[in-house]
């Protein structure tokens, strides 16, 4: 409390000195305040622009961001490092010297986007944005606000003309994938149905069971001539067995005989004679008629076979040949089928990415489109083509001058304080360390 009155003593003692610092330091302010040009702030407000659709369109057509998330696109130091850039390959610094560092640059930029409903989630936010820029000059502060929207405008633009782009290469890549293979099916199919015409082995497949007809009905007949050969073979055996080969004749002599007989003038040998009868043998032309029969039935009998064997062999090959076919039928046909059926669904296929493409076609048009004054339907649009600048200042003049005119004489006052205060602490200090020192 003593040092506190002393030094509240000693400040009014040197009342004046305070006085002519306060006096000093509410001039300054009255200079800086009144002849100092006020620092320029410069505004742009963009609206976020979104397109609603319905149907097919709605899935292909890109969406815009929130207003919260263009916000802090338009923001970030990608956008301001490219306004930055920008701003450098036009020569807008040529007059001062060359650019600011990026630092200094990105000071008194702002961005602000209302909230207009916190209680839902995701949290409502109106869809304007407005950007902010605060320079020593109106032309500095407006020409890089409105540089700022362009760059903003274009970088979001950007974004949905890639999402948008990206939707409708990849739809084409896949078209033309899907193009390719299904020429190449189609390709396969016309060369598997050249190869293999299912309708051609079909056709062969009926001309052969008709011919397996034809032949089995020969086969039957020929049996038929086969066992009637063999019962006509098996009679005539049995009349060989019971037919002798040669027959015995009984006749009268002969004219020569009773001529001879004559001659002899022996009428007992001419009675005797005429009493007689000649004996020969001769071939029994009924063996003859059965035996030729028998070797025609044999003859007959071995052709009849010979063509059941015949028959036989080629109803074997018609059995292989319509086995053969009806597997190459099945196996083929199975095949045709699958790459038909693989046909059609590479072209639904085709057909779905097709219309999918023409969407996003429309939808890239859509999402890009400009209007009368230049504005999109997807992205950020500037509200109002022109810059507005206000003076900007965080206090107002006068109170700008009564805060720093008391600044002054509080600092007035704390150096007389310090004056007084100090010294006396160390002389204070510099008496304990000498009692110390006696001390000890």
């Amino acid at each position: 409390q003593v040092h506190l009155h002393r030094s509240l003593k000693e400040i009014w003692r040197r009342r004046r000195f305070v006085a002519v610092v306060t006096v000093l330091v509410f001039a300054a302010s009255l200079i800086q305040a009144f002849l100092a040009p006020p620092s320029q702030r410069s505004e742009v407000i963009l609206l976020v622009s979104n397109v609603r659709a319905t149907g097919a369109l709605a899935d292909r057509l890109p969406s815009g961001l929130n207003p919260k998330a263009y916000s802090d696109l338009v923001n970030s130091l990608s956008v301001k490092g490219a306004l930055y850039n920008k701003l450098e390959e036009d020569g807008f610094w040529e007059d001062t010297g060359g650019p600011p560092p990026l630092g200094t640059f990105l000071r008194g930029m702002s961005v602000s986007n209302t909230v207009v409903d916190q209680t839902t989630r995701p949290v409502v936010y109106a869809p304007f944005i407005t950007l902010r820029v605060r320079r020593k000059t109106i032309e500095l502060s407006s020409a890089i606000v409105d540089e700022w929207a362009r760059v903003a405008i274009e970088i979001a633009q950007r974004r949905v003309r890639v999402g948008s782009e990206a939707t409708r290469s990849t739809l084409l890549k896949q078209k033309e994938s899907l193009r390719r293979e299904l020429a190449e099916a189609w390709g396969a199919l016309a060369a598997e149905e050249a190869a293999w015409n299912l309708n051609s082995i079909r056709a062969e497949l009926d001309q052969l069971l008709i011919l397996q007809g034809q032949v089995e009905k020969m086969q039957v007949d020929q049996g038929n001539v086969a066992a009637g050969t063999e019962k006509r073979l098996a009679v005539t055996k049995e009349l060989l067995k019971t037919e002798p080969v040669h027959m015995l004749l009984l006749r009268a002599p002969s004219d020569d005989v009773f001529w001879i007989v004559d001659q002899e003038s022996d009428p007992a040998k001419l009675e005797t004679l005429q009493k007689k009868a000649m004996v020969s043998q001769v071939l029994n032309p009924a063996y003859t008629t059965i035996r030729l029969d028998d070797s025609l039935a044999e003859q007959d009998l071995a052709e009849a076979k010979a063509k059941l064997a015949a028959l036989e062999k080629q109803s074997a090959t018609l059995d292989q040949r319509r086995a053969k076919l009806q597997e190459e039928l099945a196996n083929h046909d199975l095949k045709q089928g699958e790459m038909l059926l693989e046909v059609d669904n590479l072209t639904d296929i085709f057909t779905t990415v097709s219309q999918f493409e023409s969407f996003s076609d429309v939808a890239f048009e859509l999402a890009t489109a400009q209007g009368e004054d230049d504005d999109f339907a997807v992205g950020l649009n500037r509200l109002d083509s022109g810059v507005y600048t206000t003076e900007y200042a965080l206090v107002g003049r006068s109170v700008k001058v009564l805060a720093l005119t008391a600044l002054g004489a509080i600092l007035a006052m704390g150096y007389v304080f310090l004056r007084c205060f100090l010294p006396l602490r160390w002389n204070r200090w510099e008496a304990s360390i000498a009692d110390e020192r006696e001390e000890a």
